[in-house]
């Protein structure tokens, strides 16, 4: 609904419930770090709180989203990271034994020779039983955030060697925008004043989501142009 509700005539609080941190989408930690910073560069006020969590399969977690106009989109053109500004962890959990958290933040910290003080352990109330690690890299110019869901029968360590193993690759890269973040992007650079950036090796997602674009809005909406190992991908502005 963020598309239609950026070109609504008033502002509109959005209230969204079932699951704030699942495998299968982006968490919330994601949203308010990563990607709605971005859309406030593209001239976007959106909001993004979390009232509660809520984890597969109990779901029962609360988003409130706030929504202005976009009355004077301006385009976005993200191609260095600028300075390092800082990076965190954080493990948490709800109804689930310490030693979950405990061995993730572990595993983290000694793969990615991160210190104590910057990986935490959170116990978060939520409906029923969960875990997420999330990991976030900040820069002037963008902020990173990477996380993996644990799940029934999968092991701390192996929740954290997901996150490692994603770090890594963005650190061995110079590419700005990581892998979800050029997906999630597309559609608000289309229908706002266009713009370009160069990410990580594309996903089937974000092919997919240009196609998409591109079938709707004019066929070169959206070109991926892969050079050496990364994507410059440049969005033209949809006539308003």
């Amino acid at each position: 609904v963020l598309p239609m509700l950026l070109r609504a005539d008033r502002s509109t609080r959005v209230v969204i419930e079932g699951g704030t941190h699942n495998g299968m989408a982006p968490p919330f930690e994601f949203l308010r770090d990563a990607f709605c910073p971005l859309l406030h560069r593209c001239g976007a006020n959106v909001s993004v709180e979390l009232a509660e969590a809520g984890f597969y399969p109990a779901g029962g977690g609360r988003l409130v989203d706030h929504i202005d106009p976009w009355t004077v989109p301006a385009r976005l053109d993200l191609h260095e990271r600028g300075r390092f500004a800082g990076r965190s962890a954080v493990a948490m959990s709800s109804n689930l034994p310490a030693h979950v958290t405990q061995r993730e933040a572990q595993t983290l910290k000694h793969a990615l020779h991160w210190s104590h003080t910057e990986v935490d352990e959170r116990e978060i109330v939520a409906a029923g039983p969960g875990n997420i690690l999330v990991a976030t890299l900040r820069y002037a110019q963008i902020t990173e955030v990477i996380s993996a869901v644990g799940e029934m029968r999968k092991p701390a360590e192996k929740v954290a060697q997901e996150v490692v193993k994603e770090v890594k690759r963005y650190l061995a890269s110079d590419a700005p925008v990581g892998e979800h973040l050029a997906d999630q992007l597309l559609l608000p650079l289309a229908i706002g004043a266009g713009g370009s950036f160069t990410t990580l090796p594309p996903s089937e997602h974000t092919r997919t989501n240009a196609t998409i674009v591109n079938a709707f809005l004019g066929s070169d909406t959206v070109r991926l142009e892969e050079v050496d190992g990364v994507c410059r991908i440049t969005v033209a502005a949809a006539s308003r």
